[in-house]
Protein backbone atom coordinates (compact mmCIF):
# COMPACT_ATOMS: atom_id res chain seq x y z
CA UNK A 1 0.00 0.00 0.00
CA UNK A 2 1.91 3.29 -1.02
CA UNK A 3 2.12 5.71 1.69
CA UNK A 4 0.36 9.11 1.55
CA UNK A 5 0.42 12.81 4.02
CA UNK A 6 -2.19 14.42 4.83
CA UNK A 7 -2.29 18.50 4.84
CA UNK A 8 -4.65 20.51 6.29
CA UNK A 9 -4.76 24.90 6.69
CA UNK A 10 -7.28 26.88 8.22
CA UNK A 11 -6.56 30.52 7.67
CA UNK A 12 -7.94 31.92 11.36
CA UNK A 13 -7.04 31.64 14.81
CA UNK A 14 -10.94 31.55 15.51
CA UNK A 15 -10.91 28.27 12.76
CA UNK A 16 -8.12 26.90 14.65
CA UNK A 17 -9.71 26.88 18.25
CA UNK A 18 -12.99 25.60 17.01
CA UNK A 19 -11.19 22.87 15.28
CA UNK A 20 -14.14 21.75 12.96
CA UNK A 21 -12.70 22.87 9.78
CA UNK A 22 -9.03 21.47 10.22
CA UNK A 23 -11.05 18.25 11.73
CA UNK A 24 -12.88 17.95 8.37
CA UNK A 25 -10.13 18.32 6.08
CA UNK A 26 -8.47 15.63 8.06
CA UNK A 27 -11.28 12.97 7.98
CA UNK A 28 -12.12 14.11 4.38
CA UNK A 29 -8.73 13.47 3.65
CA UNK A 30 -8.23 10.09 5.64
CA UNK A 31 -11.35 8.29 3.89
CA UNK A 32 -10.08 9.44 0.59
CA UNK A 33 -7.14 7.40 1.39
CA UNK A 34 -8.51 4.55 2.53
CA UNK A 35 -11.11 4.30 0.04
CA UNK A 36 -8.51 4.83 -2.81
CA UNK A 37 -5.26 2.24 -1.43
CA UNK A 38 -3.06 4.77 0.29
CA UNK A 39 -1.90 4.42 3.82
CA UNK A 40 -1.92 7.92 5.61
CA UNK A 41 1.13 7.94 7.53
CA UNK A 42 1.14 11.19 8.98
CA UNK A 43 -0.79 14.39 9.12
CA UNK A 44 0.19 18.10 8.56
CA UNK A 45 -1.58 20.52 9.96
CA UNK A 46 -1.12 24.73 9.69
CA UNK A 47 -3.71 26.12 11.91
CA UNK A 48 -4.33 30.00 11.19
CA UNK A 49 -1.79 30.14 9.06
CA UNK A 50 -2.27 31.93 5.38
CA UNK A 51 -2.43 30.18 2.46
CA UNK A 52 -0.86 33.12 0.55
CA UNK A 53 2.53 32.60 2.38
CA UNK A 54 4.81 29.77 2.15
CA UNK A 55 5.75 30.57 5.86
CA UNK A 56 4.00 27.63 7.31
CA UNK A 57 5.74 25.16 9.81
CA UNK A 58 3.53 22.31 8.59
CA UNK A 59 3.96 22.95 5.42
CA UNK A 60 7.73 23.00 5.53
CA UNK A 61 7.85 20.08 7.40
CA UNK A 62 5.99 18.42 5.13
CA UNK A 63 7.66 19.09 1.59
CA UNK A 64 10.96 18.35 3.74
CA UNK A 65 9.68 15.12 4.59
CA UNK A 66 8.61 14.30 0.96
CA UNK A 67 12.43 15.44 -0.29
CA UNK A 68 13.80 13.65 2.25
CA UNK A 69 12.09 10.06 2.46
CA UNK A 70 11.54 7.97 -0.99
CA UNK A 71 8.54 6.14 0.14
CA UNK A 72 5.79 9.01 -0.01
CA UNK A 73 3.50 8.81 -2.84
CA UNK A 74 1.03 11.43 -2.42
CA UNK A 75 0.27 13.80 -0.84
CA UNK A 76 -3.71 14.60 -0.04
CA UNK A 77 -5.48 17.79 0.65
CA UNK A 78 -8.95 18.28 0.63
CA UNK A 79 -9.01 21.10 -1.77
CA UNK A 80 -6.29 22.82 -3.54
CA UNK A 81 -7.18 26.03 -2.09
CA UNK A 82 -5.92 24.65 1.41
CA UNK A 83 -1.92 24.17 0.07
CA UNK A 84 -1.52 27.80 -1.58
CA UNK A 85 -3.79 30.94 -2.08
CA UNK A 86 -0.69 32.02 -4.41
CA UNK A 87 -0.56 30.80 -7.52
CA UNK A 88 3.44 30.92 -7.93
CA UNK A 89 3.37 29.29 -4.89
CA UNK A 90 1.15 26.47 -5.56
CA UNK A 91 3.21 26.06 -8.71
CA UNK A 92 6.46 25.86 -6.46
CA UNK A 93 4.70 23.52 -4.16
CA UNK A 94 4.32 21.16 -7.05
CA UNK A 95 7.25 21.65 -8.50
CA UNK A 96 8.89 20.27 -4.90
CA UNK A 97 6.46 17.48 -4.63
CA UNK A 98 7.21 16.36 -8.48
CA UNK A 99 10.90 16.32 -8.29
CA UNK A 100 10.72 14.34 -5.16
CA UNK A 101 8.46 11.99 -7.28
CA UNK A 102 5.22 12.71 -4.72
CA UNK A 103 1.81 12.93 -6.61
CA UNK A 104 -0.80 15.97 -5.33
CA UNK A 105 -4.60 14.82 -4.93
CA UNK A 106 -7.18 16.83 -3.75
CA UNK A 107 -10.05 15.15 -2.91
CA UNK A 108 -12.73 17.69 -3.51
CA UNK A 109 -11.32 18.26 -7.10
CA UNK A 110 -10.62 14.27 -8.80
CA UNK A 111 -9.97 15.87 -12.04
CA UNK A 112 -6.58 17.31 -11.25
CA UNK A 113 -3.90 14.45 -12.39
CA UNK A 114 -0.44 14.14 -14.29
CA UNK A 115 -2.12 14.56 -17.65
CA UNK A 116 -1.37 17.61 -19.70
CA UNK A 117 -5.10 18.82 -19.30
CA UNK A 118 -4.98 18.18 -15.27
CA UNK A 119 -2.56 20.04 -14.98
CA UNK A 120 -3.98 23.21 -16.87
CA UNK A 121 -6.78 23.10 -14.64
CA UNK A 122 -5.02 22.69 -11.86
CA UNK A 123 -2.58 25.55 -12.89
CA UNK A 124 -6.08 27.76 -13.35
CA UNK A 125 -7.72 26.43 -10.32
CA UNK A 126 -4.52 27.66 -8.39
CA UNK A 127 -5.06 31.16 -10.61
CA UNK A 128 -8.49 30.87 -9.24
CA UNK A 129 -7.87 30.25 -5.21
CA UNK A 130 -5.22 33.71 -5.74
CA UNK A 131 -8.11 35.30 -7.45
CA UNK A 132 -10.66 34.93 -4.74
CA UNK A 133 -7.85 35.61 -1.96
CA UNK A 134 -7.13 38.82 -3.59
CA UNK A 135 -11.06 40.03 -3.41
CA UNK A 136 -11.44 38.71 -0.01
CA UNK A 137 -8.39 41.05 0.63
CA UNK A 138 -9.90 43.68 -1.03
CA UNK A 139 -13.13 44.01 0.87
CA UNK A 140 -11.56 43.56 3.95
CA UNK A 141 -9.27 46.75 2.89
CA UNK A 142 -12.31 48.52 1.90
CA UNK A 143 -14.42 47.79 5.18
CA UNK A 144 -11.53 48.42 7.76
CA UNK A 145 -11.07 51.83 5.86
CA UNK A 146 -14.56 52.28 6.22
CA UNK A 147 -14.31 51.78 10.01
CA UNK A 148 -11.71 54.33 9.92
CA UNK A 149 -13.00 57.08 7.88
CA UNK A 150 -16.19 56.67 10.92
CA UNK A 151 -14.50 56.63 13.89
Amino acid sequence: MPNALVYCRVSTEEQAVKGFSLDVQEKLCRDFAGRNGYDPIGVYRDEGRSGTSLDRPALKDLLQRCQQQKDISAVIVQETDRLARNTKDHLTIRAVLQKANVKLISVAQPMLDDSPEGNMIDTILASVNQFQSDINSRKTKKSLQEKFDRA
